[in-house]
Protein backbone atom coordinates (compact mmCIF):
# COMPACT_ATOMS: atom_id res chain seq x y z
CA UNK A 1 0.00 0.00 0.00
CA UNK A 2 1.52 3.78 -0.48
CA UNK A 3 2.40 5.39 2.07
CA UNK A 4 2.43 9.60 1.33
CA UNK A 5 3.14 10.47 5.10
CA UNK A 6 1.04 13.43 6.74
CA UNK A 7 0.00 16.02 4.39
CA UNK A 8 1.29 14.15 1.62
CA UNK A 9 5.06 15.64 2.71
CA UNK A 10 6.94 12.68 0.23
CA UNK A 11 7.96 13.01 -2.87
CA UNK A 12 6.86 9.86 -4.02
CA UNK A 13 4.26 7.15 -2.73
CA UNK A 14 6.98 4.95 -1.11
CA UNK A 15 5.69 1.26 0.18
CA UNK A 16 6.71 0.33 3.62
CA UNK A 17 9.18 -2.17 1.52
CA UNK A 18 10.69 0.97 -0.37
CA UNK A 19 11.21 2.19 3.29
CA UNK A 20 12.48 -1.01 4.85
CA UNK A 21 14.90 -1.72 2.11
CA UNK A 22 16.41 1.36 1.00
CA UNK A 23 18.70 0.66 -2.10
CA UNK A 24 20.10 3.86 -2.45
CA UNK A 25 23.75 3.67 -4.31
CA UNK A 26 25.82 5.65 -6.72
CA UNK A 27 25.95 3.72 -9.81
CA UNK A 28 22.43 3.48 -10.09
CA UNK A 29 20.77 5.33 -12.86
CA UNK A 30 19.83 8.61 -12.60
CA UNK A 31 16.00 8.11 -12.12
CA UNK A 32 16.66 5.03 -9.92
CA UNK A 33 19.26 7.03 -7.61
CA UNK A 34 16.84 10.12 -7.28
CA UNK A 35 13.98 8.45 -6.24
CA UNK A 36 16.22 5.71 -3.56
CA UNK A 37 17.59 8.77 -1.72
CA UNK A 38 14.64 10.35 -1.62
CA UNK A 39 13.25 7.43 0.13
CA UNK A 40 16.04 7.42 2.53
CA UNK A 41 16.06 11.80 2.60
CA UNK A 42 12.29 12.01 3.56
CA UNK A 43 11.22 8.65 4.82
CA UNK A 44 13.54 6.24 6.55
CA UNK A 45 15.77 8.22 9.48
CA UNK A 46 12.86 8.16 12.53
CA UNK A 47 11.07 11.33 12.24
CA UNK A 48 8.96 11.61 15.54
CA UNK A 49 7.55 13.73 17.96
CA UNK A 50 10.43 13.86 21.23
CA UNK A 51 12.89 12.16 18.97
CA UNK A 52 16.16 14.08 18.70
CA UNK A 53 17.11 15.80 15.58
CA UNK A 54 19.70 14.29 13.46
CA UNK A 55 22.55 16.78 12.14
CA UNK A 56 21.84 16.46 7.83
CA UNK A 57 25.11 17.08 6.30
CA UNK A 58 23.99 16.12 2.53
CA UNK A 59 21.16 18.40 2.21
CA UNK A 60 21.49 21.23 5.13
CA UNK A 61 23.76 21.65 6.99
CA UNK A 62 27.11 20.95 5.60
CA UNK A 63 28.83 23.39 6.07
CA UNK A 64 28.44 23.06 10.37
CA UNK A 65 31.81 23.53 11.86
CA UNK A 66 33.08 25.30 8.65
CA UNK A 67 31.74 28.75 9.14
CA UNK A 68 32.00 30.63 12.53
CA UNK A 69 28.86 32.79 13.46
CA UNK A 70 29.78 35.80 10.83
CA UNK A 71 30.42 33.43 8.06
CA UNK A 72 33.86 33.91 8.38
CA UNK A 73 35.57 30.11 7.28
CA UNK A 74 37.29 28.79 10.07
CA UNK A 75 39.60 25.88 10.94
CA UNK A 76 40.36 24.26 13.93
CA UNK A 77 43.42 25.38 16.01
CA UNK A 78 45.79 22.69 16.17
CA UNK A 79 46.89 23.51 19.67
CA UNK A 80 43.70 22.39 21.14
CA UNK A 81 43.31 19.21 19.87
CA UNK A 82 44.09 15.65 21.20
CA UNK A 83 43.98 12.15 21.26
CA UNK A 84 41.21 10.36 21.57
CA UNK A 85 41.59 7.46 24.44
CA UNK A 86 38.52 5.45 23.33
CA UNK A 87 39.72 5.17 19.43
CA UNK A 88 41.01 1.70 17.71
CA UNK A 89 44.12 3.70 16.77
CA UNK A 90 46.57 6.05 18.79
CA UNK A 91 46.28 8.84 15.26
CA UNK A 92 42.80 9.69 16.22
CA UNK A 93 42.54 13.63 17.06
CA UNK A 94 39.75 16.13 18.02
CA UNK A 95 39.17 18.67 20.06
CA UNK A 96 39.41 18.56 23.55
CA UNK A 97 36.44 19.21 24.84
CA UNK A 98 35.02 16.73 22.36
CA UNK A 99 37.18 14.06 23.54
CA UNK A 100 35.95 14.82 27.32
CA UNK A 101 32.60 14.56 26.01
CA UNK A 102 32.88 10.98 23.87
CA UNK A 103 35.02 9.24 26.06
CA UNK A 104 31.96 9.59 28.99
CA UNK A 105 29.47 8.99 26.39
CA UNK A 106 31.63 5.78 25.73
CA UNK A 107 31.60 4.84 29.43
CA UNK A 108 28.04 5.84 29.16
CA UNK A 109 27.31 2.87 26.79
CA UNK A 110 29.44 0.19 27.76
CA UNK A 111 27.92 0.53 31.36
CA UNK A 112 24.26 0.46 29.83
CA UNK A 113 25.46 -2.73 28.18
CA UNK A 114 26.54 -4.27 31.27
CA UNK A 115 23.60 -3.25 33.06
CA UNK A 116 21.19 -5.07 30.73
CA UNK A 117 19.71 -1.39 29.56
CA UNK A 118 20.87 -2.63 26.10
CA UNK A 119 19.55 -5.52 24.10
CA UNK A 120 22.36 -8.17 23.53
CA UNK A 121 21.57 -8.70 19.32
CA UNK A 122 22.22 -5.47 18.49
CA UNK A 123 25.26 -4.00 16.48
CA UNK A 124 28.11 -4.15 19.08
CA UNK A 125 29.26 -0.57 17.30
CA UNK A 126 26.88 1.06 19.38
CA UNK A 127 27.61 0.07 22.49
CA UNK A 128 31.34 -0.60 22.50
CA UNK A 129 32.02 2.83 21.18
CA UNK A 130 35.33 3.66 19.83
CA UNK A 131 36.30 5.74 16.81
CA UNK A 132 37.62 4.46 14.14
CA UNK A 133 38.42 8.44 12.47
CA UNK A 134 38.79 11.76 13.94
CA UNK A 135 40.38 14.79 12.72
CA UNK A 136 41.83 15.59 9.10
CA UNK A 137 44.05 18.38 8.07
CA UNK A 138 42.18 20.01 5.68
CA UNK A 139 45.80 21.84 4.21
CA UNK A 140 47.08 18.47 3.00
CA UNK A 141 44.04 18.28 0.79
CA UNK A 142 44.78 21.86 -0.39
CA UNK A 143 48.20 21.80 -1.20
CA UNK A 144 47.34 18.45 -3.00
CA UNK A 145 44.72 20.09 -4.69
CA UNK A 146 47.67 23.00 -5.77
CA UNK A 147 50.10 20.29 -6.94
CA UNK A 148 47.36 18.43 -9.38
CA UNK A 149 46.57 22.25 -10.35
CA UNK A 150 50.49 23.16 -11.35
CA UNK A 151 50.54 19.21 -13.25
CA UNK A 152 47.55 20.23 -15.10
CA UNK A 153 49.19 23.49 -16.18
CA UNK A 154 52.33 21.99 -17.33
CA UNK A 155 50.50 19.54 -19.09
CA UNK A 156 48.72 21.85 -20.81
CA UNK A 157 50.80 23.95 -21.64
CA UNK A 158 52.97 24.15 -24.79
CA UNK A 159 56.12 26.96 -25.41
CA UNK A 160 54.98 28.48 -28.66
CA UNK A 161 55.29 32.06 -29.64
CA UNK A 162 55.25 34.36 -26.61
CA UNK A 163 53.94 31.73 -24.46
CA UNK A 164 57.65 30.35 -23.99
CA UNK A 165 58.63 29.80 -20.71
CA UNK A 166 62.14 30.35 -19.60
CA UNK A 167 61.85 31.32 -16.20
CA UNK A 168 59.79 32.53 -13.35
CA UNK A 169 59.52 35.80 -14.88
CA UNK A 170 57.47 34.06 -17.99
CA UNK A 171 55.57 31.79 -15.69
CA UNK A 172 53.82 34.47 -13.57
CA UNK A 173 51.88 36.35 -16.10
CA UNK A 174 50.83 32.95 -18.04
CA UNK A 175 49.56 31.10 -14.47
CA UNK A 176 47.81 34.25 -13.68
CA UNK A 177 45.30 33.88 -16.40
CA UNK A 178 45.39 29.78 -15.59
CA UNK A 179 44.28 30.37 -12.18
CA UNK A 180 41.44 32.96 -12.86
CA UNK A 181 40.41 30.59 -15.77
CA UNK A 182 40.22 27.45 -13.49
CA UNK A 183 38.51 29.57 -10.46
CA UNK A 184 35.23 29.84 -12.52
CA UNK A 185 34.92 25.92 -11.82
CA UNK A 186 37.12 25.17 -9.02
CA UNK A 187 37.96 26.90 -5.71
CA UNK A 188 41.10 28.38 -5.38
CA UNK A 189 41.49 29.94 -1.95
CA UNK A 190 41.62 28.48 1.06
CA UNK A 191 38.85 29.81 2.56
CA UNK A 192 36.75 28.94 -0.35
CA UNK A 193 38.42 25.16 -1.06
CA UNK A 194 37.90 24.52 2.62
CA UNK A 195 34.13 25.05 2.25
CA UNK A 196 33.94 22.72 -1.00
CA UNK A 197 33.46 19.09 -1.46
CA UNK A 198 36.68 18.59 -1.81
CA UNK A 199 36.99 18.18 2.03
CA UNK A 200 34.91 16.52 4.96
CA UNK A 201 33.15 17.33 8.16
CA UNK A 202 36.22 15.73 9.66
CA UNK A 203 38.37 19.13 9.44
CA UNK A 204 36.35 20.87 12.64
CA UNK A 205 37.63 18.72 15.20
CA UNK A 206 33.96 18.59 16.64
CA UNK A 207 33.42 15.20 14.57
CA UNK A 208 34.14 11.57 15.07
CA UNK A 209 33.34 8.46 13.67
CA UNK A 210 32.68 4.59 15.25
CA UNK A 211 32.61 2.81 11.92
CA UNK A 212 33.95 2.43 8.43
CA UNK A 213 30.90 1.76 6.39
CA UNK A 214 30.54 3.72 2.97
CA UNK A 215 28.29 6.19 3.24
CA UNK A 216 27.46 5.48 -0.52
CA UNK A 217 25.58 2.49 0.26
CA UNK A 218 21.82 3.39 2.31
CA UNK A 219 21.11 -0.37 3.06
CA UNK A 220 23.39 -1.00 5.64
CA UNK A 221 22.08 2.35 7.50
CA UNK A 222 18.76 1.07 7.90
CA UNK A 223 19.80 -2.53 8.57
CA UNK A 224 22.74 -1.91 10.93
CA UNK A 225 21.73 1.22 12.87
CA UNK A 226 18.12 2.65 12.10
CA UNK A 227 16.34 -0.61 12.57
CA UNK A 228 18.70 -1.92 15.38
CA UNK A 229 17.13 -2.43 18.64
CA UNK A 230 19.27 0.15 20.58
CA UNK A 231 19.32 2.81 18.26
CA UNK A 232 16.87 4.99 20.17
CA UNK A 233 18.79 4.55 23.13
CA UNK A 234 22.38 5.51 21.92
CA UNK A 235 20.84 8.42 19.81
CA UNK A 236 19.32 9.32 22.92
CA UNK A 237 22.29 9.36 24.58
CA UNK A 238 24.54 11.08 22.41
CA UNK A 239 22.50 13.91 22.65
CA UNK A 240 22.61 13.54 26.50
CA UNK A 241 25.93 14.38 26.30
CA UNK A 242 26.02 16.92 23.62
CA UNK A 243 26.65 15.04 20.15
CA UNK A 244 24.38 14.86 16.96
CA UNK A 245 23.70 11.88 14.82
CA UNK A 246 24.43 12.00 11.57
CA UNK A 247 21.60 11.88 9.21
CA UNK A 248 23.08 9.98 6.76
CA UNK A 249 25.75 8.22 8.31
CA UNK A 250 24.41 7.75 11.73
CA UNK A 251 27.57 6.30 12.73
CA UNK A 252 29.23 9.45 13.00
CA UNK A 253 29.06 11.78 15.96
CA UNK A 254 29.50 15.64 15.70
CA UNK A 255 29.39 17.73 18.89
CA UNK A 256 26.71 20.18 19.07
CA UNK A 257 28.46 23.32 21.04
CA UNK A 258 26.85 25.71 23.25
CA UNK A 259 24.03 22.49 23.29
CA UNK A 260 23.43 22.05 27.46
CA UNK A 261 24.81 18.58 27.05
CA UNK A 262 28.32 19.80 25.80
CA UNK A 263 28.32 22.71 28.42
CA UNK A 264 29.91 20.90 31.27
CA UNK A 265 32.89 19.25 29.01
CA UNK A 266 33.48 22.93 28.02
CA UNK A 267 33.27 24.26 31.25
CA UNK A 268 36.32 21.97 32.14
CA UNK A 269 38.63 24.49 30.36
CA UNK A 270 39.10 28.28 30.99
CA UNK A 271 40.79 30.55 29.48
CA UNK A 272 43.68 32.71 31.28
CA UNK A 273 44.53 36.45 30.60
CA UNK A 274 46.86 38.34 32.60
CA UNK A 275 46.57 35.57 35.71
CA UNK A 276 42.60 35.94 35.73
CA UNK A 277 40.44 33.22 34.45
CA UNK A 278 37.32 32.97 32.18
CA UNK A 279 34.87 30.39 31.17
CA UNK A 280 34.89 29.68 27.33
CA UNK A 281 31.78 30.72 26.13
CA UNK A 282 29.67 31.57 23.05
CA UNK A 283 31.49 35.07 22.59
CA UNK A 284 35.04 33.38 23.00
CA UNK A 285 34.59 29.91 21.39
CA UNK A 286 35.99 30.42 18.27
CA UNK A 287 38.33 32.57 18.15
CA UNK A 288 39.83 30.14 20.94
CA UNK A 289 39.70 26.87 19.04
CA UNK A 290 39.79 28.06 15.22
CA UNK A 291 41.58 30.01 13.05
CA UNK A 292 40.42 32.02 10.47
CA UNK A 293 41.42 30.67 7.03
CA UNK A 294 41.26 33.91 5.23
CA UNK A 295 44.10 35.79 6.97
CA UNK A 296 46.64 33.46 5.13
CA UNK A 297 45.14 34.58 1.61
CA UNK A 298 48.41 36.17 0.48
CA UNK A 299 50.62 33.78 1.92
CA UNK A 300 48.83 31.11 -0.26
CA UNK A 301 48.86 32.95 -3.34
CA UNK A 302 52.58 33.07 -2.93
CA UNK A 303 52.63 29.47 -2.00
CA UNK A 304 50.65 28.09 -5.37
CA UNK A 305 52.94 30.31 -7.55
CA UNK A 306 55.94 28.97 -5.85
CA UNK A 307 54.58 25.21 -6.10
CA UNK A 308 53.26 25.59 -9.48
CA UNK A 309 56.02 26.39 -10.70
CA UNK A 310 58.66 23.95 -9.24
CA UNK A 311 56.09 21.33 -10.58
CA UNK A 312 56.53 22.80 -14.12
CA UNK A 313 60.38 22.36 -13.82
CA UNK A 314 59.74 18.57 -12.87
CA UNK A 315 56.97 17.81 -15.41
CA UNK A 316 58.59 19.88 -18.23
CA UNK A 317 62.29 20.92 -17.36
CA UNK A 318 63.25 21.98 -21.08
CA UNK A 319 61.29 24.36 -23.11
CA UNK A 320 61.30 24.64 -26.82
CA UNK A 321 62.11 27.47 -28.77
CA UNK A 322 61.91 28.35 -32.57
CA UNK A 323 63.76 30.77 -34.65
CA UNK A 324 62.64 31.04 -38.27
CA UNK A 325 65.53 31.42 -40.80
CA UNK A 326 65.57 33.82 -43.71
CA UNK A 327 66.87 31.56 -46.37
CA UNK A 328 65.32 32.67 -49.56
CA UNK A 329 66.92 30.23 -51.89
CA UNK A 330 66.82 26.84 -49.47
CA UNK A 331 63.86 24.80 -49.84
CA UNK A 332 64.55 23.24 -46.52
CA UNK A 333 61.95 23.43 -43.50
CA UNK A 334 62.38 27.35 -42.54
CA UNK A 335 62.10 26.78 -38.74
CA UNK A 336 64.83 25.70 -36.49
CA UNK A 337 63.72 24.05 -33.16
CA UNK A 338 65.98 25.04 -29.92
CA UNK A 339 65.75 23.42 -26.52
CA UNK A 340 67.19 24.43 -22.87
CA UNK A 341 66.61 23.65 -19.33
CA UNK A 342 64.18 26.41 -17.65
CA UNK A 343 65.66 28.15 -15.04
CA UNK A 344 64.90 26.47 -11.67
CA UNK A 345 65.28 29.73 -9.27
CA UNK A 346 62.07 31.31 -7.82
CA UNK A 347 64.31 34.33 -6.44
CA UNK A 348 62.57 36.92 -8.84
CA UNK A 349 59.19 35.68 -7.81
CA UNK A 350 59.13 38.45 -4.50
CA UNK A 351 59.51 41.26 -7.53
CA UNK A 352 56.22 39.93 -9.67
CA UNK A 353 53.96 38.92 -6.68
CA UNK A 354 54.01 42.47 -5.71
CA UNK A 355 51.48 44.03 -3.21
CA UNK A 356 48.91 45.60 -6.03
CA UNK A 357 49.68 42.09 -7.82
CA UNK A 358 48.76 40.18 -4.79
CA UNK A 359 45.34 42.45 -4.19
CA UNK A 360 44.19 42.29 -8.08
CA UNK A 361 44.52 38.82 -7.97
CA UNK A 362 42.98 37.66 -4.59
CA UNK A 363 39.83 39.99 -5.39
CA UNK A 364 39.33 38.65 -8.57
CA UNK A 365 39.38 35.14 -7.22
CA UNK A 366 37.55 35.64 -4.36
CA UNK A 367 35.00 37.51 -7.10
CA UNK A 368 34.94 34.05 -9.37
CA UNK A 369 34.80 32.15 -6.58
CA UNK A 370 31.72 33.79 -5.38
CA UNK A 371 30.23 33.41 -8.93
CA UNK A 372 30.34 36.68 -9.42
CA UNK A 373 27.95 37.63 -6.71
CA UNK A 374 29.60 41.22 -5.52
CA UNK A 375 28.19 44.17 -7.29
CA UNK A 376 31.08 45.58 -9.24
CA UNK A 377 34.67 43.86 -9.14
CA UNK A 378 36.35 47.25 -9.90
CA UNK A 379 34.91 49.01 -6.98
CA UNK A 380 35.89 46.23 -4.44
CA UNK A 381 39.39 46.67 -6.03
CA UNK A 382 39.64 50.86 -5.21
CA UNK A 383 37.75 50.32 -1.98
CA UNK A 384 40.57 47.74 -1.06
CA UNK A 385 43.37 50.91 -2.46
CA UNK A 386 41.69 52.84 0.16
CA UNK A 387 41.88 50.19 2.77
CA UNK A 388 45.56 49.74 1.94
CA UNK A 389 46.15 53.29 2.20
CA UNK A 390 43.83 53.96 5.39
CA UNK A 391 45.06 51.14 7.63
CA UNK A 392 41.78 51.07 10.17
CA UNK A 393 43.77 48.61 12.32
CA UNK A 394 46.70 50.06 13.53
CA UNK A 395 47.82 47.05 15.14
CA UNK A 396 47.44 45.12 11.37
CA UNK A 397 50.02 45.59 8.04
CA UNK A 398 48.12 47.19 5.55
CA UNK A 399 47.97 43.98 3.42
CA UNK A 400 46.05 42.07 6.41
CA UNK A 401 43.76 44.75 6.41
CA UNK A 402 42.85 44.36 2.72
CA UNK A 403 42.60 40.76 3.79
CA UNK A 404 40.00 41.42 6.18
CA UNK A 405 37.47 43.56 4.08
CA UNK A 406 37.86 41.53 1.34
CA UNK A 407 36.68 38.72 3.46
CA UNK A 408 34.02 40.51 4.85
CA UNK A 409 32.59 41.40 1.25
CA UNK A 410 32.33 38.07 0.01
CA UNK A 411 31.67 36.26 2.94
CA UNK A 412 28.16 36.81 2.55
CA UNK A 413 27.99 34.78 -0.62
CA UNK A 414 29.54 31.20 0.91
CA UNK A 415 26.66 29.00 -1.01
CA UNK A 416 25.54 28.95 -4.63
CA UNK A 417 22.14 31.97 -5.39
CA UNK A 418 20.24 28.98 -5.92
CA UNK A 419 21.03 27.74 -2.35
CA UNK A 420 17.32 28.05 -0.87
CA UNK A 421 15.74 26.79 -3.55
CA UNK A 422 17.62 23.36 -2.93
CA UNK A 423 16.56 23.56 0.50
CA UNK A 424 12.75 24.69 0.51
CA UNK A 425 12.58 23.24 4.68
CA UNK A 426 14.97 24.39 6.17
CA UNK A 427 13.71 23.77 9.90
CA UNK A 428 15.85 25.23 12.51
CA UNK A 429 14.79 23.64 15.71
CA UNK A 430 16.81 26.18 17.97
CA UNK A 431 15.49 24.34 21.17
CA UNK A 432 17.38 21.35 19.94
CA UNK A 433 20.01 22.14 17.46
CA UNK A 434 21.85 25.03 18.96
CA UNK A 435 22.35 27.96 16.23
CA UNK A 436 26.07 27.14 14.79
CA UNK A 437 24.43 26.45 11.42
CA UNK A 438 26.05 25.92 8.55
CA UNK A 439 25.22 28.85 7.44
CA UNK A 440 26.52 31.35 10.38
CA UNK A 441 23.18 33.40 9.79
CA UNK A 442 19.62 34.15 11.15
CA UNK A 443 16.95 32.86 8.98
CA UNK A 444 14.11 33.72 11.23
CA UNK A 445 10.87 32.79 9.56
CA UNK A 446 12.06 33.39 6.15
CA UNK A 447 11.00 29.79 4.11
CA UNK A 448 13.95 30.30 2.21
CA UNK A 449 17.56 32.11 2.29
CA UNK A 450 17.51 34.11 0.04
CA UNK A 451 17.95 37.12 2.17
CA UNK A 452 21.51 36.27 3.05
CA UNK A 453 22.63 37.82 -0.59
CA UNK A 454 20.96 40.69 0.06
CA UNK A 455 23.83 41.62 2.08
CA UNK A 456 23.66 43.17 6.27
CA UNK A 457 22.28 39.30 7.18
CA UNK A 458 25.61 38.07 8.72
CA UNK A 459 26.46 38.98 11.99
CA UNK A 460 28.04 41.91 12.62
CA UNK A 461 31.53 40.55 13.10
CA UNK A 462 33.47 43.44 15.26
CA UNK A 463 37.18 42.08 15.24
CA UNK A 464 37.25 43.90 11.99
CA UNK A 465 39.29 46.93 12.10
CA UNK A 466 39.46 46.70 15.62
CA UNK A 467 42.71 45.80 17.81
CA UNK A 468 42.79 42.19 18.00
CA UNK A 469 42.19 39.84 21.44
CA UNK A 470 45.21 38.50 23.38
CA UNK A 471 46.18 35.05 21.20
CA UNK A 472 45.41 31.94 23.12
CA UNK A 473 47.85 29.39 24.12
CA UNK A 474 47.16 26.04 25.19
CA UNK A 475 48.81 24.12 28.24
CA UNK A 476 47.37 21.04 29.36
CA UNK A 477 46.92 19.43 32.58
CA UNK A 478 48.93 16.17 32.90
CA UNK A 479 45.74 13.45 33.34
CA UNK A 480 44.21 15.37 29.92
CA UNK A 481 44.94 13.25 26.77
CA UNK A 482 47.79 13.90 24.80
CA UNK A 483 47.99 17.00 22.30
CA UNK A 484 48.28 17.16 18.64
CA UNK A 485 51.84 16.73 18.29
CA UNK A 486 54.33 19.25 16.68
CA UNK A 487 54.55 18.67 12.94
CA UNK A 488 54.45 20.75 9.75
CA UNK A 489 51.67 23.53 10.20
CA UNK A 490 48.99 24.65 8.12
CA UNK A 491 50.34 27.54 7.40
CA UNK A 492 54.10 27.00 6.69
CA UNK A 493 56.65 29.60 6.23
CA UNK A 494 56.29 31.46 3.03
CA UNK A 495 58.08 34.16 1.68
CA UNK A 496 57.40 37.90 3.46
CA UNK A 497 55.04 40.25 2.17
CA UNK A 498 56.90 42.35 -0.01
CA UNK A 499 57.25 45.78 0.56
CA UNK A 500 56.29 47.03 -2.65
CA UNK A 501 53.77 49.92 -2.98
CA UNK A 502 50.14 48.82 -4.71
CA UNK A 503 51.07 51.41 -7.30
CA UNK A 504 54.04 48.98 -9.42
CA UNK A 505 53.03 48.04 -12.64
CA UNK A 506 52.12 44.65 -13.52
CA UNK A 507 53.33 42.83 -16.44
CA UNK A 508 50.07 41.99 -18.59
CA UNK A 509 48.86 38.51 -19.09
CA UNK A 510 49.90 36.04 -21.85
CA UNK A 511 46.87 36.06 -24.43
CA UNK A 512 45.80 32.42 -24.89
CA UNK A 513 41.90 31.57 -25.96
CA UNK A 514 41.94 28.69 -23.10
CA UNK A 515 43.28 30.46 -20.09
CA UNK A 516 42.33 34.00 -20.20
CA UNK A 517 40.18 35.59 -18.30
CA UNK A 518 36.42 36.48 -18.63
CA UNK A 519 35.46 39.05 -20.83
CA UNK A 520 35.98 42.47 -18.98
CA UNK A 521 33.03 43.75 -20.14
CA UNK A 522 30.84 40.83 -18.97
CA UNK A 523 32.50 39.42 -16.05
CA UNK A 524 35.48 41.43 -14.64
CA UNK A 525 38.50 39.61 -13.55
CA UNK A 526 42.47 40.14 -13.51
CA UNK A 527 45.16 42.48 -12.73
CA UNK A 528 44.28 45.67 -12.43
CA UNK A 529 45.62 48.77 -14.82
CA UNK A 530 47.79 51.57 -13.39
CA UNK A 531 45.39 54.16 -13.53
CA UNK A 532 43.13 52.45 -11.27
CA UNK A 533 46.08 52.23 -8.85
CA UNK A 534 46.03 54.55 -5.21
CA UNK A 535 48.19 57.45 -5.30
CA UNK A 536 51.95 56.41 -4.15
CA UNK A 537 51.96 55.84 -0.74
CA UNK A 538 54.74 57.52 1.53
CA UNK A 539 54.91 54.71 3.48
CA UNK A 540 55.19 51.55 2.44
CA UNK A 541 53.43 48.17 4.85
CA UNK A 542 55.33 46.66 7.45
CA UNK A 543 56.04 43.11 6.62
CA UNK A 544 55.83 40.16 8.26
CA UNK A 545 52.87 39.14 10.91
CA UNK A 546 51.45 41.81 13.48
CA UNK A 547 52.53 42.23 16.85
CA UNK A 548 50.93 39.92 19.42
CA UNK A 549 49.44 41.44 22.62
CA UNK A 550 51.72 41.05 25.51
CA UNK A 551 48.85 39.79 27.40
CA UNK A 552 49.43 36.07 29.12
CA UNK A 553 47.03 34.03 27.57
CA UNK A 554 46.35 30.14 28.04
CA UNK A 555 43.82 27.70 27.92
CA UNK A 556 43.79 25.25 31.33
CA UNK A 557 41.75 22.82 32.86
CA UNK A 558 38.88 23.56 35.55
CA UNK A 559 39.32 21.48 38.33
CA UNK A 560 37.11 22.44 40.82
Amino acid sequence: MPRYGENDKYTFPYTFNDIQNPQGQNGLATSAKFFQRSVYKEAVYPDKEGFPLPLDTWYNKNLFGRVDRCQNTIVADRSNLVTVRKATTSNTYCLNFVEQAFHAFAEHMGDAFLNNCLARNGNKELWNIKAVRGYSDPSRKWKTFIDSLGDAFASEHIDRGDKVIKNISDFVPLFKSYLLYVAETYPINQESFYLSNNVSSYISGLTLSISRKSAADDYPKYVDYINDPNFEYYVRAAKKYGFLVDKNMPWVLTADVFASGLSYYTDLYQIEVDGLLYNINESNFFSIYYNKAYTKGFDGLRYIFERAYGRLILKKPLYAESKVLFRPDCASDPYQDTSAFRDPSTAALVNHLDDKFLIDLYISLRHAESKYSYPSLKSAALRAYDVYAQRPNKNHTAMRNVLDFVNQIYRVYVYPVNYGNINREIDLDKYQITDIIDTGVELGAEPLCTAAYQGGIAFEDNSIFEPPGPVPVVSTDPSTPTVWPPGPSSSEALPDTPSSPPGTNVPDPGKSSKYNPPDQSQKPAGGKSSKDAPPDQSQKPPGGKSSKSNSSTRITRNLY
